[in-house]
């Protein structure tokens, strides 16, 4: 999870003329563990994700564009920051994710937020060693 809360902070406290939030909340619902994190910086930019999948040779339409960003040493960055922007990271968190049988889920509207949501089956959060 921390590298979410790592690129969390990185965007939501980028340049703004707004007061930039981080929130994180937690559910449990239908035996599953929901973990949200959310902020109301800059959005991910998909013009960036585009540039950089056609850069890679890679194919991702439509939807599907956002899981770019999952994929090993994807980062839309032309450098690293103290906080992230390395391109590690977050296909480490899909992948433990993933091992304990749950998802995760990424959406990005300009000029309102940016969400990730982590779904873990109940039983599994004491295996949760990211």
């Amino acid at each position: 999870f921390s590298q979410i809360i790592r690129n969390a902070l990185t965007h939501g406290f980028e340049e703004s003329d707004k007061k930039n939030t981080i929130t994180i909340s937690t559910e449990i619902k239908d035996n599953y563990f929901y973990f949200e994190i959310k902020n109301n910086g800059k959005e991910i930019d998909i013009e960036r994700i585009n540039k950089k999948i056609k850069e890679r040779g890679l194919s991702y339409e439509g939807e599907k564009v956002m899981e770019a960003i999952f994929l090993p040493g994807f980062t839309t960055l032309d450098r690293a920051n103290k906080i992230s922007g390395r391109g590690i990271g977050l296909d480490v968190v899909k992948n433990e994710i993933e091992k304990l049988k749950g998802e995760i889920s990424v959406y990005s509207e300009i000029n309102q937020e940016t969400k990730f949501i982590i779904k873990l089956p109940k039983d599994k959060i004491s295996n949760c060693n990211f």
